[in-house]
C-alpha cells in the first residue's frame, strides 16, 4: 500500500511541475506578445556587458563598436515599448 502512495505521489509531483512549466511558458510569451521591446532591451544590456568586458581587455575599437549597437538596440527596444504602451493601454486599464 505504501509503494503505491508512493509511486501515486511521484505522478502528482510530475504533473505539478509539468503544469507549472506550461503555466510559465504561456506567461512569458503573453507578456512577450504585449511588451515588443524586451528582447532588445535585453540585447542591450547583453551587449553592453559585452562591451565592458572587451574595454578591461584592452580592445578600445571593438568595446566602441559593440558599445554602438547596444545603443541601437536600447533605442529601437525603447520606441517598441512606447509603441506597446499606446497600443495595450486599453486593455491594462481595463484590468
Amino acid at each position: 500500500m505504501l509503494n503505491s502512495e508512493l509511486s501515486n505521489y511521484g505522478k502528482v509531483l510530475t504533473r505539478m511541475k509539468q503544469t507549472n512549466h506550461n503555466i510559465a511558458v504561456s506567461e512569458i510569451r503573453t507578456y512577450l506578445k504585449t511588451n515588443w521591446g524586451i528582447p532588445f532591451i535585453v540585447i542591450f544590456i547583453c551587449l553592453l556587458l559585452v562591451s565592458a568586458i572587451s574595454l578591461s581587455a584592452g580592445l578600445l575599437y571593438e568595446a566602441d563598436a559593440i558599445a554602438v549597437f547596444a545603443f541601437y538596440s536600447i533605442v529601437i527596444g525603447v520606441v517598441l515599448q512606447l509603441i506597446c504602451s499606446f497600443k495595450y493601454k486599453k486593455i491594462f486599464e481595463a484590468n
